[in-house]
């Protein structure tokens, strides 16, 4: 749905389609992914042999101890929002597919990471408790609001490739509506995704 769809086939051209397209990958693909429990699914799936010898080996390695560790995955999570906003990062990925498609895997695997802590119904050895979740959940609504606050606020639009994209066109909002338009998707849809996983959380906790 985000990337073969109109979705896809109109982020070149809009800012807030771009955003819609993130919001799908990071806030809905991510957790409905994890909630399918995928780790329980493979384990009950596979053959002893290839449980005993390659996924329970991998799941206590050091390695996925490493990337599921809270302050770690809360770093990756932000960091990679931030960093693929940047004007030249942000355009080279529009320009260039094969960058455009690491962005995408990118922004797919640190959700992941993410919603495995926040919601994931897997088992993991650094999963905190409820309070620690709603913690984590917290700090990414903060600097979801952050960046949308940024984008939203400043006085000219912030990508030349929407800049030109809005001068060729006839139709549609001018690049700096269309800017603030997406700064509104990043923070009402993607805050909502993570307001509710702070609720289920208190939920479950209480």
């Amino acid at each position: 749905g985000a990337l073969n769809s109109p979705i896809d086939t109109y982020s070149d051209d809009l800012f807030w389609m771009h955003m819609v397209q993130h919001m799908v990958i990071v806030m809905l693909a991510a957790p409905l992914l994890l909630l399918g429990a995928p780790v329980t699914l493979a384990l009950r799936v596979s053959t002893p042999r290839v449980r005993r010898t390659y996924l329970i080996p991998l799941l206590h390695s050091r390695f996925v101890r490493g990337v599921t560790y809270p302050p770690l995955v809360l770093v990756l999570f932000i960091a990679a929002v931030w960093i693929w906003h940047l004007p030249a990062l942000y355009e080279a990925a529009i320009e260039q597919s094969g960058l455009h498609f690491l962005e995408h895997a990118i922004f797919l695997t640190v959700a992941l990471l993410f919603w495995w802590l926040a919601i994931g119904v897997d088992a993991t050895q650094h999963r905190p408790a409820y309070m620690g979740r709603v913690a984590i959940l917290v700090f990414a609504i903060l600097q979801q609001i952050g960046l949308a606050l940024f984008l939203s606020s400043v006085g000219e639009p912030s990508y030349d490739p929407y800049i030109a994209a809005a001068a060729l066109r006839d139709w549609g909002p001018t690049a700096i509506t269309d800017q603030r338009i997406g700064a509104g998707v990043m923070w009402v849809p993607g805050g909502m995704m993570l307001a509710l996983a702070i609720i289920l959380n208190f939920y479950f906790w209480a």
